[in-house]
C-alpha cells in the first residue's frame, strides 16, 4: 500500500537562474511532474532577444516569478519590466507577451493544474502590432512548426531589428 505524497527537494532554482542566456535552450527547462497534484508550475527560458507573442491566456490566474535575466511583459495595461525577484500576477485570459532582455529570461511559473493549454489567438486589437512586427528569420523560421513548451505550435518567434 503506498503512503501520501511527503515533502521534497524538487529542482534548486539557483542553477536553473544560472543557466538563463544561454541561445539555443528555449521553451520549458523544468516542470513539475508529481503525478498527484493540484498545482502545475515550469520554468520558462527566454533566450537573449526572445518573445513570446501576446496572446489571451488560460482560464486560470497565473503567478509568475523571474529567476533570471530580464525582460518586459506587455498587457493591456502597458509594459512593466521584469528582473531577477519580481512576482507578478497575470490575471485569467488576460493579454500578454513576453519579450527577453539581452541576456535572456528565465521565470518559474505557479498556477492550478489544468488538462491542457491552449492558447488562442487573441481577437481584441493586438498590443503586438502596436510594438513591433514579429517575424521569423533563419534557423527561427524553420522552428516555425516546431512544437513549443506547450505543445502550441508557432509559440515562440524572435524579434528582429528594423522592422
Amino acid at each position: 500500500m503506498a503512503g501520501p505524497d511527503l515533502p521534497r527537494i524538487l529542482a534548486s532554482t539557483t542553477r536553473l537562474a544560472a543557466e538563463t542566456g544561454d541561445p539555443l535552450v528555449r521553451g520549458a527547462v523544468w516542470k513539475l511532474e508529481v503525478r498527484d497534484r493540484d498545482l502545475d508550475s515550469n520554468v520558462i527560458a527566454l533566450p537573449p532577444g526572445g518573445v513570446i507573442d501576446a496572446h489571451a491566456g488560460p482560464d486560470l490566474d497565473v503567478l509568475i516569478h523571474v529567476l533570471g535575466g530580464s525582460g518586459t511583459l506587455t498587457s493591456e495595461r502597458g509594459s512593466l519590466d521584469l528582473e531577477p525577484g519580481v512576482l507578478a500576477w497575470l490575471p485569467r485570459r488576460s493579454l500578454r507577451q513576453f519579450s527577453a532582455g539581452p541576456e535572456g529570461l528565465r521565470y518559474l511559473t505557479v498556477h492550478r493544474r489544468r488538462q491542457a493549454l491552449v492558447l488562442e489567438p487573441d481577437k481584441r486589437p493586438s498590443i503586438s502590432r502596436s510594438l513591433y512586427k514579429p517575424k521569423l528569420i533563419g534557423a527561427a523560421a524553420a522552428r516555425r512548426d516546431a512544437t513549443g513548451p506547450f505543445g502550441i505550435k508557432g509559440f515562440f518567434s524572435e524579434r528582429t531589428r528594423g522592422d
